[in-house]
């Protein structure tokens, strides 16, 4: 390879090094300005849910004091649920209250995991704790 070759070889190598390094910066201050505004963007995006469980909590207790189940305007209807939900804390205690009343079978342990709910929502079981959980339906019209 003659010098000439090499010097334009060498010539656009440190050129293509140079918009190399130009590009890397560029999006190096590009990366830097788009986490800023995501940053602002979820701070305010966290400050909106803030506001907005507020909201709803507010809501909740208002239609909890006045005894009301839904409420509709015309932007939006509410309606206030519940959900139930029993935990079986202690194993052992509950087969042993259910080996008291004759009602254990082999298989009751696999079930009082699964059906826990149907099993003990009239009945207070030693072992079993109960969980309500109260929440409001938003629908936007």
């Amino acid at each position: 390879m003659d010098i000439k070759i090499l010097t334009e070889k060498c010539d656009a190598l440190a050129k293509a090094r140079k918009e190399r390094n130009g590009l890397k910066e560029f999006i190096d201050l590009r990366r830097a300005q788009f986490e800023k505004t995501i940053d602002r963007d979820v701070q305010e995006l966290q400050k909106i849910s803030g506001d907005i469980t507020t909201s709803q909590d507010e809501i909740l207790a208002t239609m909890r004091n006045s005894n009301l189940f839904s409420w509709r305007t015309e932007a939006v209807t509410i309606s206030r649920k519940s959900t139930t939900k029993y935990i079986v804390q202690d194993s052992e205690k509950v087969i042993g209250w259910l080996k008291k009343k004759k009602l254990y079978k082999n298989y009751t342990e696999v079930i009082i995991k699964s059906t826990a709910s149907e099993i003990f929502k009239d009945v207070a079981v030693p072992g079993v704790q109960c969980a309500v959980h109260e929440f409001i339906s938003v629908l936007n019209k």
